[in-house]
C-alpha cells in the first residue's frame, strides 16, 4: 500500500518525495488515497472503516507465496541510525530482474496540533530514497545483506520503526514485506 498525501500543509507529506513516488501509481491528483495493486483506493472517511475496506485487498496480498525471507534489524543514536536488511531466497523461482527494496522510517506518537490528535506510523525517511533499491537473489539460499544508515536529526529515537517491502516493478506487486518495531 502506497499512502498519499497531496497537501503541502499536511503534516504526512512527504513533498516532493510524496508526489514523485505516486507518479507510478494511478491517482486522482489532490486526493488521499492508498495504492494497491497499481490501483487507487479510496481513504475511508471513519477510522472503524479501514479493516472492512482493505481487508479483501490485504488478503489476497497474504495469500501469495513468497520465494524469499526478508528480515530487519538496526541501531539507533541520537548522530545515526542503521537498518541492516537481509534477504534470503529459499526455493528455486526464476530471477526476477524487477525487484526493488523500499525501506520506510516510521515515527509514532507525532501531535498534529492545528487538527489535534496523535499520529503513529507516520512515514520520515525512504531509504536509500524513494526509489528504492535493486534487489536481486539469484539461486536458493543466495543472501543479500545491506546496511541503511540516515540521520535522525528532529526525529524522537524511541519512536522509531521500520517497514521494509519488495516490490515487482513490473507490476507494482508486494512480494515480501518486514517490520522493525523500534530500534
Amino acid at each position: 500500500m502506497i499512502a498519499y498525501h497531496p497537501y503541502e500543509g499536511d503534516t504526512f507529506a512527504l513533498l516532493p518525495d510524496d508526489s514523485i513516488r505516486c507518479d507510478r501509481y494511478a491517482h486522482t491528483p489532490g486526493i488521499p488515497a492508498l495504492g494497491i495493486d497499481d490501483q487507487q483506493v479510496a481513504v475511508p472517511g471513519e477510522l472503524n472503516e479501514y479493516d472492512s475496506t482493505f481487508s479483501g485487498y490485504i488478503q489476497v496480498a497474504m495469500s501469495d507465496s513468497s520465494y524469499f525471507d526478508l528480515r530487519l534489524a538496526g541501531t539507533a543514536n541520537p548522530t545515526q541510525c542503521s537498518v541492516f536488511v537481509t534477504g534470503v531466497k529459499l526455493d528455486e523461482s526464476p530471477l526476477n530482474a524487477n525487484l526493488r527494496l523500499h525501506v520506510i522510517v516510521t515515527e509514532d506518537s507525532l501531535i498534529n496540533l492545528p487538527m489535534g490528535g496523535r499520529y503513529d506510523r507516520v512515514p520520515r525517511r525512504f531509504l536509500p530514497d524513494v526509489t528504492g533499491k535493486a534487489f536481486l537473489l539469484a539461486a536458493r539460499f543466495d543472501s543479500l545483506a545491506d546496511t541503511l544508515v540516515f540521520d535522525p536529526a528532529g526525529l524522537q529515537l524511541n519512536q522509531l520503526s521500520v517497514a521494509a517491502f519488495v516490490e515487482d516493478g513490473s507490476n507494482h506487486q508486494v512480494k515480501q514485506a518486514a517490520e522493525l518495531r523500534r530500534f
